[in-house]
């Protein structure tokens, strides 16, 4: 039989199934041999479908169910699924569009998981789609689903009805096939599905007094912010927060501003909930933006006209659709409503944002909370650091700031030249005590390497460089360990030519080719099986063990390079180390280490 994540008694003993139509397809996908993985109900981004199955050979499947009967009042009108309003006697369209959402699944775990690296010749067949009715003839099944013309992805998802069942479900999800995937890419899916399952508690991570207050939040507080710098602990607090609310069945979302992030914050809330032994499917993590688009396609496909202002570039216009569904109430918009919405990295948003998410996203009785580093403030928004306790107010925020004070996973060594760059570019850590809290262990000291070049242009070469003379120097370094950050993408594309040269794996979001850029962006993972590379920006509230960065030689590289510093991390098992390539003549000799064990480095970079 097919392995089952959660494996079946779980299924049955938490009642993860919907509805009969989906026992009847647990109970045909239980007769798949043992060289099928199948997950049930699993969480992949915004998304979280019926079932997803996975062969080593045939690929991976996404799987949705319909659970609906011969003779009941439904049809379809111009490709969408309508059916009877039983108060008015009219015909609406659905709330819910089976094939729209099983397709949308499909595509999204093909481009953020399977294809992350984005090589062309990738196979999209590699993930399908496929919609199953139990209780109707696969011909009903169809003509209920048909599509005219062209529709976009939908149109690739196979439709079945029960008929088919039990004896072709395998003949289902392999569709018209694929070739043989690729093992990192199945591996890749795997990870992350099964990251999707329940897991068994295990032993809790140490936490501060701080972040222990605001993942109990002991006085029952409905609104609260926390701030603290680079390393204080802000991301986990709020995974251990939204772990905690998991474990009591409720479910949260953790919302950034940035598009990498939520890959980064999946990783520790998984952690989190594994810990607390609760379902890490009742945490969503995206996007602020993606998550209004989100709303937006799911309030359109289900009827909802929606319009943003004349003129309004894409990022204001979908807040302003959005707002629009949410206003319009319905099966929509409960669909997309928490129990707690929590925000990280919350320098980067705008009040407004905060409002429309307490008015219309977190429930009556729910939660929210805003973590905030006013030193990250890349976008240069300074609202919030301008705001009075009036204005706070405004926003349903009356208690105190919560503090995070101690930078518990910068290695203490670098401390000191980045509580310098810190200090200089105005971005100073609120508090940045000698060490880091000993209830984390000993953190490694760390290493410092400072390497001088002579002109700008050679900036990506030396950084290059710089990653592959650490792996040759240090083999028991898995490349994984090593991320390189550069301003500019011409930079990053030359140094992962050099680390890609060298035969080390190598996954970057840089491009001198801007759609090629935005795939490589919104496929980027910071837990690559790789040398990572990206942008500051982008990889902001992230973290390595190893970092090697440049300098340029303008005002603004010099105060990236402080949140780049930042980065690092002595809390992965790994010695830390801290690679600096300078181009700034201002920063020559002032900034060096006393004693600079990788001083020989220069030299080869």
């Amino acid at each position: 039989m097919a392995t089952f994540q959660p494996p079946v008694e779980i299924i049955e003993a938490e009642g993860l199934l919907r509805d009969d139509a989906q026992r009847v397809t647990l109970d045909a996908l239980s007769t798949l041999d043992d060289d099928w993985t199948v997950w049930t109900r699993p969480r992949t981004g915004l998304d979280r479908p019926d079932f997803i199955a996975a062969h080593p050979t045939f690929g991976i499947c996404v799987v949705g169910v319909f659970d609906i009967r011969p003779g009941e009042k439904v049809g379809n009108d111009k490709g969408y699924i309508v059916e009877l309003d039983a108060e008015t006697g009219e015909w609406r369209r659905a709330t819910r569009q089976h094939r729209h959402e099983v397709a949308r699944a499909a595509k999204t775990l093909h481009d953020d998981v399977v294809a992350f690296h984005g090589r062309p010749e990738e196979n999209i067949h590699t993930v399908r789609s496929l919609t199953i009715a139990p209780f109707l003839t696969s011909a009903q099944a169809r003509e209920i689903f048909k599509l005219p013309g062209e529709l976009g992805p939908s149109v690739s998802v196979a439709i079945w009805g029960g008929d088919a069942l039990p004896e072709h479900i395998e003949r289902m999800l392999c569709g018209l096939g694929c070739p043989e995937p690729h093992p990192a890419a199945m591996r890749r899916a795997t990870d992350h599905l099964t990251a999707a399952g329940r897991r068994e508690p295990t032993s809790p991570a140490p936490r501060l007094a701080a972040v222990k207050l605001v993942e109990e939040n002991p006085t029952g507080e409905r609104f609260r912010r926390i701030r603290g710098g680079s390393g204080t602990g802000k991301t986990f607090a709020v995974a251990a927060r939204a772990a905690r609310l998991a474990a009591e069945g409720k479910r949260s979302i953790i919302l950034t501003f940035g598009s990498t992030l939520p890959r980064w914050i999946r990783h520790v809330a998984d952690a989190r909930c594994e810990e607390a032994g609760a379902d890490p499917a009742l945490v969503t993590i995206t996007s602020f933006h993606t998550f209004c688009a989100r709303v937006v396609d799911d309030g359109e496909k289900a009827g909802l006209r929606t319009e943003g202002s004349p003129k309004a570039r894409w990022p204001v216009a979908i807040i302003e659709r959005c707002e629009q569904v949410f206003r319009a109430g319905g099966n929509v918009a409960e669909r997309h409503r928490f129990d707690a919405v929590l925000v990280d990295e919350g320098q980067d948003f705008e009040p407004e944002w905060w409002n429309i998410l307490r008015t219309h996203v977190v429930r009556p009785d729910g939660e929210m909370l805003i973590a905030q580093d006013p030193t990250q403030d890349l976008y240069e928004r300074l609202v919030w650091t301008s705001m009075g306790d009036d204005r706070w107010r405004d926003l349903g925020i009356e208690s105190n700031w919560i503090e995070l004070t101690a930078p518990i996973r910068l290695p203490t060594r670098p401390l000191g030249i980045i509580q310098r760059f810190a200090h200089d570019t105005g971005r100073a850590l609120v508090s940045a005590p000698a060490t880091p809290d000993p209830s984390f262990g000993d953190p490694v000291s760390g290493q410092i390497a400072w390497i001088d070049v002579d002109r700008v242009s050679v900036v990506g070469r030396a950084v290059g460089h710089e990653v592959v003379r650490i792996l040759r120097s240090n083999p028991d370094l898995k490349p994984s360990d090593v991320t390189f950050l550069c301003d500019y993408h011409h930079d990053g594309v030359a140094a992962a030519a050099i680390i890609k040269r060298a035969g080390f794996p190598v996954h970057h979001l840089f491009s001198r080719n801007p759609r090629d850029r935005a795939i490589r962006k919104a496929r980027f993972d910071p837990h690559a099986f790789a040398v990572t590379g990206s942008t500051v920006h982008a990889f902001k509230g992230c973290e390595s063990p190893i970092v090697v960065m440049s300098i340029g030689h303008d005002d603004k590289s010099r105060e990236l390079a402080a949140v780049a510093m930042m980065r690092v991390s002595a809390m992965s098992g790994r010695p830390p180390a801290l690679s600096v390539v300078n181009a700034d003549p201002r920063l020559r000799k002032t900034e060096k280490a006393e004693s600079d064990p990788y001083a020989d480095m220069a030299a080869s970079a």
